[in-house]
């Protein structure tokens, strides 16, 4: 069993992103309160959590403005957990990483991951540390931009995770762009097959080859966030999308939002993996577009895999060549042989209308 526990270190930062859905506070989560939260959920004697695998994923605000609690945390957490069955990562907005004190930190606990959540390749550069990884947030402002500063990001060997921003004015003047910006990561992966390609190129390993189920929150999924405060998810916390809705409250969009051929399309499970993003749809046009970048990542994903299956079996390319296939020879194995993405391109058939 997986558990995941999202820790709100702080909700202060030091910077105003406009796509931001964390509203800025004051306010820091005490080493106090967040190891009595810990104990409760790292260390009871559940018996269906014993062989539980742990991942702990600590957010803020800016975590790094709470760098003391996150140290002792991560110690008390080696004390009650095993390592192989820990994962720790930090998700940060890098601007405090070039700290020496932070830098020694990191270098010297190889195993803690750090996800820079940044549109921007220069918040990487001087950060040298294992495990560097970068999240950046597709927007309405930055989708015509975004492909060349994944680019950029990749060609310094760093993986990149693509999440579309949610609670924001999505409309349809975003279509167009959107696809451009699928077509140009896979134009370019595709040809560079050596460098790490960004998350939205896998998507079709585990929506076509892997069945994945959604979170259950406050069964597998916890947050405690920068008060102390224990919830399901991080989403139910006061201070997300700066207070636009409330999960307990708000949990389904109005249904006359999404279009009826939703009911029969066999990738509704990847919307709906979610209902907390569901629950930030406000409109029609959001809906759209959200609908739109599941197919079209899906679509971008068969063709990138595709044109590796094809280049594989030819002859052309070998499997140790490619950073994707080279990394999960098991997967790739599979893939390669089960006809994944035949499947893939039957699922693609059924996107929207455009």
């Amino acid at each position: 069993m997986q558990v995941s526990v999202v820790i709100l270190l702080t909700n202060r930062c030091n910077k105003h992103c406009p796509y931001c859905f964390m509203a800025n506070g004051r306010d820091n989560l005490s080493y106090a309160l967040l190891s009595k939260a810990l104990k409760s959920l790292c260390g009871r004697p559940d018996p269906e959590s014993t062989d539980a695998n742990y991942s702990i994923v600590f957010m803020g605000g800016e975590p790094l403005l709470n760098f003391k609690v996150l140290k002792k945390s991560v110690a008390l957490l080696r004390k009650m957990i095993p390592q192989t069955r820990l994962r720790c990562r930090v998700v940060t907005n890098g601007s405090l990483l070039r700290q020496r004190q932070k830098l020694k930190w990191f270098r010297e606990n190889p195993d803690v991951q750090v996800a820079v959540s940044t549109d921007d390749v220069k918040m990487l550069e001087g950060i040298d540390i294992p495990q560097l990884s970068a999240k950046v947030i597709l927007t309405p402002e930055n989708v015509c931009t975004l492909a060349d500063r994944i680019i950029d990001i990749a060609k310094r060997g760093i993986f990149v995770e693509c999440t579309l921003a949610d609670g924001v004015e999505w409309t349809a003047k975003s279509r167009a762009p959107l696809r451009m910006f699928f077509k140009k990561v896979q134009d370019f992966f595709c040809h560079n097959v050596a460098l790490p390609p960004p998350d939205i190129l896998s998507t079709a390993v585990w929506a076509v080859h892997e069945r994945r189920e959604g979170c259950r929150p406050g069964v597998t999924s916890f947050c405690v966030d920068a008060h102390g405060t224990l919830h399901s998810c991080e989403r139910e916390t006061p201070d997300f999308n700066r207070k636009s809705f409330k999960l307990i409250h708000d949990i389904q969009s109005p249904p006359e939002l999404f279009p009826r051929k939703c009911a029969s399309c066999r990738l509704r499970n990847l919307c709906s993996i979610c209902p907390a993003v569901k629950a930030s749809i406000r409109t029609r046009d959001q809906a759209v577009i959200k609908c739109l970048y599941v197919h079209e990542a899906i679509a971008a994903s068969v063709s990138y895999l595709s044109n590796l299956a094809i280049r594989v079996s030819s002859g052309v390319l070998k499997r140790r060549e490619c950073h994707f296939l080279a990394s999960r020879p098991k997967l790739s194995a599979a893939l390669l042989a089960k006809g994944c993405y035949d499947t893939g391109k039957i699922l693609i058939d059924e996107r929207m209308p455009r």
